[in-house]
């Protein structure tokens, strides 16, 4: 009896030590899923260590808790904390509305706008060729000779092409270059474009600085280096939109390209109070560009001021680039 009394010792307190555990893997799930919805609601820059990543990341690492909670605890517990975190990946996930939508029909296509970081690569740019646009943005550009090719390919003897440091766009009519201060011009383009039909625009093809990955959120150096690098992305767009003539003049705007930052990072502040997200107006499918194989986030976007509508907006996988194309169709609207 004795031997039998020692053997259940160890059972017993192996027993009330795994629960232990799964009470504390539970707790640290519901603590992170509270940090999260506050992280992701304000998006300070002093938590840009966190926002940098993906949405869906965080609901996945707190659910992996639950899974690991769930035979040791209550069944309603381990299902609570699960469907918090559903409920926080379905408020702060990129429009997943776009899943669900269909093609635009009918109507009339105004006017189409691609967008394509090349990865310095020249034989991207001939991908854009079958898309027929009308204006054409890239970044991480080759150089004007594959676009020079491009613009005669698309518009005969009416294209023109702007080329930039790192961007650059290419149009069917007149490219009229805007001045950048020396801080931006590294990281945009900025151009009054005439289309042939007489419609006139200013439009900007962008890349700002990339995004820092570090997974080491235990350092203090890591979340001051995140930090540092979304204000610099912040001060390089305020720069690039203080550039643009005002649209308030009635002159649409376009301003796309490769933004470096997740889907409502506070980055896009500072388009937010006078421009919108074309892929939140008219997205379908998976808007997500890279990476081009396996898209995880929707790093590149075109923004429209408010007489431009889009109708359709999608991502298009590519061949010869790290990145998927952004296509969208606009309509301008009557003043």
């Amino acid at each position: 009896m004795a031997e039998e009394r020692q053997a259940e010792q160890p059972q017993g307190y192996g027993r009330r030590l795994a629960k232990h555990a799964a009470r504390a893997a539970l707790a640290v799930s519901i603590v992170l899923c509270l940090a999260i919805s506050v992280c992701y609601t304000w998006r300070l820059d002093a938590w840009a260590a966190v926002t940098v990543f993906p949405i869906w990341l965080w609901p996945l690492a707190g659910i992996v808790l639950v899974a690991a909670a769930r035979r040791q605890m209550r069944r309603r517990h381990s299902l609570a904390v699960a469907l918090a975190w559903c409920l926080v990946l379905a408020v702060f996930a990129d429009h997943p509305f776009s899943l669900l939508r269909l093609r635009a029909s009918g109507g009339r296509r105004t006017l189409r706008i691609v967008s394509l970081n090349c990865a310095g690569i020249s034989r991207a740019v001939e991908e854009v060729a079958a898309l027929r646009p009308d204006i054409v943005l890239l970044q991480e550009s080759p150089g004007r000779e594959p676009l020079a090719a491009l613009a005669r390919e698309l518009f005969g003897d009416d294209g023109q092409v702007l080329s930039g440091v790192d961007t650059s766009m290419v149009a069917r009519g007149t490219i009229a270059a805007l001045p950048l201060p020396d801080s931006a011009a590294s990281h945009a383009v900025i151009a009054n474009v005439q289309l042939t039909d007489g419609t006139e625009m200013n439009v900007v093809s962008l890349r700002l600085e990339a995004p820092l990955v570090r997974i080491d959120l235990w350092s203090p150096e890591c979340w001051r280096e995140q930090t540092a690098n979304r204000m610099r992305r912040r001060r390089q767009l305020e720069a690039i939109f203080g550039a643009v003539p005002t649209w308030s003049t009635g002159i649409p705007l376009i301003v796309g390209g490769d933004f470096n930052a997740p889907p409502g990072d506070a980055v896009f502040e500072t388009l937010a109070t006078s421009l919108h997200d074309a892929f939140a107006e008219a997205g379908r499918g998976w808007g997500n560009t890279i990476i081009n194989a396996a898209p995880f986030l929707r790093i590149d976007q075109i923004w429209l001021s408010p007489r431009l509508r889009a109708v359709d907006v999608y991502s298009q996988k590519t061949m010869h680039s790290d990145h998927r194309m952004v296509v969208c169709d606009i309509q301008i609207q009557t003043p």
